[in-house]
């Protein structure tokens, strides 16, 4: 997807591999927190977005292992342990695998991958909202809004009890932690911009839970609803989002920060502390 020709029309919910979702234009989630930190960074962000990097590979592998585990062994080979990249052997078993059209975990990476896997099975609020019998995962969504194609692609939607549900590896998924999380990742747009997107697909859709598993041992998990607050302060911002997206379309030109000088106010927790050490 280009953000220069992100103007078609297209709405609907569609089984598609992540491959071609990716193909079809329109603002996801990242176009949109990229588009508030600056255009310049949503331009940029949207020609590096197939880049893979380690926390991607392990994200991807954690949603195969728990959303399509029959396509886990096909989709991923774990390297036995003490094999690598640097080693005759490793370097044998990297190619034999890789020639299958399997992406290649190391043996630390399989090992988190199926740690993870495992604390969600345990945990049985979290492994049901995730694997509901009568539920449809992985399906790409498009539909229009304030003038502009958007899209997104849900991990698990269960039309029985009206809710959507996104598994998220993090490094802590303790409340205040992920209160936070929240904010410097966006997720509370992304919980916003689905719900709207599913509105608009005529989904009775009103609870959007995220399933958090920690990707260090002991795996922890955890699952969090965001409150009104959240996902009202998301709107407003999907808003100006999609008002700046205009703008950068109409004119072509995709701006960064101010380039005049900018003031830098000293915080008032800092002004407080310097009087209270007086």
């Amino acid at each position: 997807m280009t953000l220069a020709i992100a103007k078609a029309q297209r709405t609907g919910i569609e089984k598609l591999p992540f491959s071609e979702y990716r193909k079809r234009d329109g603002l996801n989630k990242s176009t949109i927190t990229e588009l508030l930190r600056s255009p310049l960074h949503a331009q940029y962000a949207n020609l590096v977005a197939d880049t893979m990097t380690p926390s991607k590979l392990i994200g991807v592998a954690i949603h195969c292992a728990i959303l399509e585990p029959n396509d886990f062994e096909r989709k991923f080979k774990t390297l036995p342990e003490g094999h690598d990249g640097r080693t005759k052997e490793g370097k044998a078993r990297i190619a034999e695998y890789s020639a299958t059209g399997a992406t290649v975990l190391s043996f630390e990476q399989g090992q988190q991958v199926h740690g993870m896997a495992s604390a969600i099975a345990k945990h049985p609020l979290a492994f049901n909202l995730l694997v509901d019998s009568e539920r449809e995962n992985e399906m790409s969504m498009f539909w229009q809004r304030g003038g502009c194609q958007c899209k997104a692609r849900w991990d698990t939607v269960s039309k029985r009890y009206s809710y959507a549900a996104d598994l998220k590896s993090c490094t802590d998924a303790s409340l205040d932690a992920w209160r936070r999380t929240c904010v410097d990742y966006g997720y509370h747009i992304q919980a916003a911009h689905y719900l709207d997107g599913m509105r608009a697909n005529g989904l009775n859709i009103d609870k959007f839970y995220f399933v958090c598993v920690e990707s260090s041992p002991p795996h922890a998990v955890a699952i969090f609803e965001l409150d009104e607050g959240f996902l009202s302060v998301a709107e407003d911002q999907i808003g100006k989002a999609l008002i700046l997206y205009r703008q950068c379309m109409d004119s072509g030109l995709w701006p960064g920060y101010p380039q005049s000088v900018q003031n830098v106010l000293c915080p008032s927790w800092l002004v407080d502390q310097h009087t209270f050490a007086e």
